[in-house]
């Protein structure tokens, strides 16, 4: 071994056999991170783990009620010959023996008086949440005893039941998307129960039904909470990508996309044969597509339909790999606002409905106007003005602009949705 001096410094000169050595060791540790480049270029953390939630049986939060209720059913009908939790027809006698089986469920959820603070976990794709076919059984059970104390004339009962359902569905709209469409199908379901008593209920029930419809409605959490709760579906769908990127394990993600996981394959394949800057740009920009769509529905959903104009024309970004994840897991904000939208209308119009016929009873008359309803009961969510109404002596036609966003007279179908929105009593 030889020294050169070079200023202060000494330069180590290596006999060959070493120098080639030393190359051979650098080549292939260049060759490692060309093969694969994550230890140049980090795998972000878009979404952490989730963590199963565990209800406290001795708190006052109605949410921890809900919790503990769907376990209580779920072990109610673990023993039934057809399982009730994976069915949508029930003969009368099924849901009598139901009622009965889920009465203790029933009765945790009309006691639970607090507030709920909704403690949402999101799950990853292709995993289910848990509770949720309990909580939509127990959600019918609410509509059947509805049904029941009608059908004998006892109509304070069948109110009462109502204003628990629609506090439980109100409730169940502070989770996530899947949740405020499970809140708003049970509300629905309750709604439509009532209808038929409608003309012969007392002035004194049309002013509890009134205030039970409003109820439900004021403890409903804002839409934007839902869509805080989406996004985090999304992070968390995204995060489940780039874990399976890097496990080389996408059977979770193909058995929850179908079809058009094929999509995906090919592309993320190519990719993992060079990971590197091309990886974290492919993923990064998912992650700006993902902020993206959730701040415009986030805008949406502080807007009457009529003022969202451009919000809603989204455009997808990206290459066709990147647009067939976002449009199967980003693309939640429509439908929302869609089923929203109709709920909202439905259920305001029937506020509405037992308020005139309570002021025909009285007056004898229905009002001119609708100028002396407080906000924002008479307000169509479609258009953000006062709902459409034509009174004629003692009769009255109160009614929704709709989807088409406009007004045509309350003119309406069998369901009462379309063209305008209208209560259309069976």
């Amino acid at each position: 071994m030889g020294f050169e001096t070079i200023g202060p410094l000494r330069k180590v000169t290596l006999p060959w056999p070493m120098e080639g050595a030393r190359f051979a060791l650098v080549a292939l540790a260049l060759a490692l991170v060309g093969c694969h480049g994550s230890g140049s270029t980090p795998f972000p953390t878009y979404a952490v783990a989730p963590t199963p939630y565990v209800p406290n049986p001795a708190g006052d939060d109605a949410f921890d009620a809900y919790v503990l209720a769907a376990g209580e059913a779920e072990t109610a009908v673990a023993g039934m010959k057809a399982n009730p939790l994976h069915r949508t027809f029930f003969a009368p006698q099924q849901r009598e023996n139901l009622i009965k089986a889920l009465a203790p469920a029933l009765r945790r959820i009309a006691t639970a008086n607090g507030t709920c603070e909704f403690h949402y976990v999101p799950a990853r794709p292709g995993s289910s949440l848990p509770g949720r076919a309990a909580w939509r059984l127990l959600g019918r059970a609410f509509r059947w005893r509805v049904d029941d104390a009608l059908a004998v004339g006892s109509y304070d009962a069948a109110i009462d039941q109502a204003a628990l359902a629609f506090r439980f569905a109100a409730d169940l709209c502070g989770g996530g998307p899947a949740d405020r469409t499970l809140g708003v199908e049970i509300a629905n379901e309750t709604r439509e129960a009532l209808l038929p008593a409608l003309p012969r209920l007392s002035v004194a029930s049309l002013r509890r039904l009134s205030g039970a419809v409003k109820a439900g409605l004021v403890r409903r959490p804002p839409l934007t909470q839902t869509f805080d709760r989406a996004d985090e579906d999304m992070a968390l769908a995204l995060q489940s990508l780039q874990d399976a990127y890097q496990k080389e394990d996408f059977a979770p993600l193909e058995a929850a996309m179908g079809r058009e996981f094929r999509d995906l394959a090919s592309p993320l394949k190519d990719m993992r044969e060079k990971d590197g800057p091309k990886r974290a740009a492919f993923f990064d920009a998912l992650n700006d597509e993902r902020q993206r769509l959730s701040k415009a529905w986030h805008a949406a959903a502080a807007l009457p339909r009529a003022e969202r104009g451009g919000l809603l024309k989204i455009k997808l970004k990206g290459d066709k790999t990147q647009k067939a994840f976002a449009r199967h897991f980003f693309l939640i904000g429509s439908p929302l606002l869609d089923i929203e939208d109709r709920s909202v209308a439905r259920l305001r119009l029937l506020i509405m409905e037992a308020e005139l016929r309570r002021f025909v009873a009285l007056q004898g008359r229905a009002p001119a106007n609708l100028t002396a309803v407080k906000p924002p009961w008479a307000t169509d969510p479609y258009n953000g003005r006062t709902f459409g109404y034509q009174p004629d002596g003692a009769e009255f036609r109160v009614y929704s602009v709709g989807a088409n966003l406009k007004d045509d007279l309350g003119d309406t179908d069998a369901a009462g949705l379309d063209p305008d929105i209208r209560t259309v009593i069976p």
